[in-house]
């Protein structure tokens, strides 16, 4: 039940923001997306997600707290094709790197594959994701049913997709092979797939996560073109600050920076249009 809700949410969220989907997977407690936010849309998608699935899996296990963690989610810019290709590999072998699964394609929850890239090389890739039934009532507008589909992320479009499959699931298996390399010289064994169903879905970590660490929003490991992207970014904000100083003063002509979420959405502000090619 678990599975058929995160990919129902996921398809709606994606569906109702022009988001496109390259890669998921949902860990024990936390989840990896690698997307494309098309439309600047990406605050929008997130809060569909993460709303609906928690209303969704409180209902369903009976339970009252916060599913997800409290305050924002962290995305990362994946700026060149081999950033993109690096993370997605990072997803693929999530469930091996932390001791899960031997390997990424046996891990039991939510997950994506490479394979699933190769939809329109005349092999039909989409999954036809039904709505749950319970939570929703008769009256509901949520469709009874929704076709969730990964596509090739816009940088590697310009090469053959079994190309970059056949990239991805090399890469893939190299980082599982370390992983398991690590764990077998330290003399530990992964907890396996009838461990990791046998785990309760209330148990919670006992260690605690660190805090004040960095939380990058930029992935290249092309130095210059790093540089370039935050110092852009650096100009979105001055930008940004200035537009919202002088719409707080009145001047309610002005127009913000492309990108631009959330005066837009919920202070009726301009903003400039977003350049579709370089968003993706």
């Amino acid at each position: 039940m678990v599975e058929l809700v995160l990919l129902f949410c996921l398809a709606l969220a994606a569906l109702r923001t022009g988001v496109k989907l390259h890669a998921f997977v949902a860990m024990s407690n936390h989840v990896h997306i690698v997307l494309t936010d098309v439309e600047g849309r990406l605050p929008e998608f997130m809060h569909t997600f993460c709303r609906l699935s928690a209303c969704l899996l409180n209902h369903y296990y009976d339970r009252q707290e916060c599913l997800w963690s409290p305050g924002s989610y962290s995305a990362v810019h994946l700026v060149e094709a081999e950033d993109v290709l690096r993370f997605m590999a990072y997803l693929f072998a999530n469930p091996t790197a932390a001791g899960l699964t031997a390997r990424g394609a046996e891990w039991p929850g939510v997950i994506s594959h490479p394979d699933d890239l190769l939809e329109g090389d005349g092999i039909e890739r989409r999954k036809w994701v039904k709505r749950p039934q319970f939570y929703f009532g008769k009256e509901s507008n949520v469709p009874a049913a929704l076709w969730l589909e990964f596509s090739c992320p816009p940088s590697l479009a310009d090469r053959p997709r079994r190309e970059v499959v056949a990239d991805l699931l090399a890469r893939r298996e190299a980082r599982e092979a370390e992983a398991r390399r690590k764990r077998e010289a330290a003399g530990r064994r992964f907890l396996g797939v009838k461990g990791v169903l046998a785990t309760s879905p209330f148990d919670r970590a006992r260690s605690k996560e660190g805090r004040r660490r960095l939380s990058p929003t930029v992935a290249c490991q092309n130095r210059e073109k790093r540089i370039e992207v935050l110092r852009e970014r650096r100009r979105f904000m001055a930008r940004y600050r200035l537009c919202f100083e002088l719409f707080r003063r009145g001047m309610r002509q002005v127009v913000f920076p492309a990108g631009t979420y959330g005066p837009v959405r919920f202070c009726g502000v301009r903003a400039a249009p977003i350049d579709r090619d370089r968003a993706a």
